[in-house]
This record gives structure tokens, sequence and C-alpha cells, in this order.
């Protein structure tokens, strides 16, 4: 048996499977599943986001593009992001549909220490940009709940309902298995 992070016992034995035993020293470890790794998101670049974690991305990169602007520093960028109220309601809505939060990576290449630096982080083409009110995401799930309708002949709300629509019906929508949403160049 090796010990690998201090304060933690761990086995990977055939009985057992798998079995990770920590001590209150090493409490601020937490377990993957419970979380949703950002990654952050160029739209010049082909995608098709289809995972949990891929389109909850693309959302808090849209969050990150409106805000990075305003920062200095990656920690900064962070902070901003986390006092935002969308991101709030979507990282409420993780925990009480998905129980899993949201995590950032880390920059532990230095690759955002300066605020052009923080230029580069996510890049989203600037016809995918909302242009109207200060609500960044709620105008994202907006314009692809309505191109989803305009597609899709069964149509799950018609444009009047989409109004009435609260924001966290419009991430159910979003969310939704089965559902994505691909871009790339022209």
């Amino acid at each position: 048996m090796k010990q690998i992070r201090e304060g933690t016992f761990e086995t990977n034995s055939s009985s057992t499977h798998t079995l990770v035993v920590t001590y209150r020293k090493n409490d601020n470890y937490l377990p993957l599943a419970k979380h949703i790794l950002i990654e952050w998101i160029d739209t010049n670049d082909y995608y098709v986001l289809e995972s949990l974690k891929e389109k909850v991305s693309y959302l808090v990169s849209h969050i990150a593009n409106k805000l990075k602007w305003d920062c200095n520093k990656y920690d900064e960028l962070l902070e901003e992001i986390q006092d935002n109220y969308e991101y709030k309601q979507i990282n409420e809505y993780l925990k009480k549909t998905f129980d899993k939060e949201i995590r950032f990576p880390e920059d532990s290449n230095y690759l955002y220490e300066t605020s052009e630096d923080l230029e580069c982080i996510t890049e989203i083409n600037h016809q995918l940009i909302p242009w109207g009110s200060g609500s960044v995401v709620d105008e994202v799930l907006n314009e692809l709940i309505e191109y989803r309708q305009d597609k899709d002949e069964n149509r799950l709300h018609n444009k009047e309902e989409e109004c009435d629509l609260s924001f966290e019906q419009k991430l159910d929508i979003y969310l939704a298995n089965g559902n994505y949403v691909a871009f790339g160049r022209d």
C-alpha cells in the first residue's frame, strides 16, 4: 500500500473495488462526481455541445466573456463570475436538479496573469453574443429555445408561451438529454 495524498487512505482491492477514507486534515477534497469542471469555450472552433458539462460550460463562458474585459487577474474574473446573478441561478439549479456544483479550472500554468491574457480565456463569436438587456444567459437561452422551436416539428412551446417561461424552465429545456447545440466557423 502506497500513500499518495496526506491524511487519506486509499485502496483499489478487487474485493472492495475502490475505498477512500479521508481525515479532517484533508477536508477540502471534493469528489469530481459532485462537480462540473468548466471548460472555457471558443466558438470559433467547431463544437457540438451535448453533455451537461459542455452545455453548462457554454453558458458560463458567455458570462466570462462579458465580465473578462473589466478584470485584471484570473482570480478576480472568477470572483466576478461567482457574484453574477445568472451564474448563481445556474449553480443553484445544478445543485437542486443534478446534485452538482460548478468548479473552475485552476490557472496552474499561469496563462492568465494579465488583463490581456484574460481576453483569450473564452472567445464567443460576435454573432452568438446577445445584444439586448444585461441578462446574457437568459437571452442565450431564449435564442436557443426559439431556434429549437423553429426547427422542431412538435414544438414544445409556442412563441407566446416562451415569454412566460421561468429561467429554471428554460434551463430544463436547454439541459435536457437529447438536446444539443452545434456551432463553428462559416
